[in-house]
């Protein structure tokens, strides 16, 4: 590999034989081409038992992820108010929810 990831540093897209973003490579794991975010289900993710999160560095934008997330999970800002500004970030590959509604994992799915 030569470690030719590190030239990409939100990981190597991978598509699909449609030419659709598929899966990304960043030298140790294989992931989803799109940002799963599952802000709006804060709520549902507490009341599950979930207390902690782990979110994915990217290259660009991603101090306004954590405070996104901070605001909402932290301190109780509505979703609402946080989602159109992460939506608006274009963080690479988008975001997307699918696989938490049992739809295809690329798709976003509005709560």
């Amino acid at each position: 590999c030569e470690f030719r990831c590190l030239q990409d540093p939100d990981g190597m897209l991978l598509a699909s034989t449609e030419g659709q973003p598929f899966l990304v490579l960043n030298g140790t794991q294989t992931m989803s081409a799109a940002q799963h975010c599952l802000i709006d289900q804060a709520m549902a993710l507490r009341s599950a038992g979930i207390s902690r999160l782990r979110l994915l560095p990217c290259s660009s934008g991603f101090a306004t992820v954590l405070d996104g997330f901070e605001r909402v999970l932290n301190r109780g800002v509505p979703a609402h108010e946080v989602l159109p500004e992460l939506q608006a970030l274009s963080l690479p590959g988008g975001l997307a929810n699918g696989f938490a509604w049992r739809r295809p994992g690329l798709e976003w799915v509005a709560a």
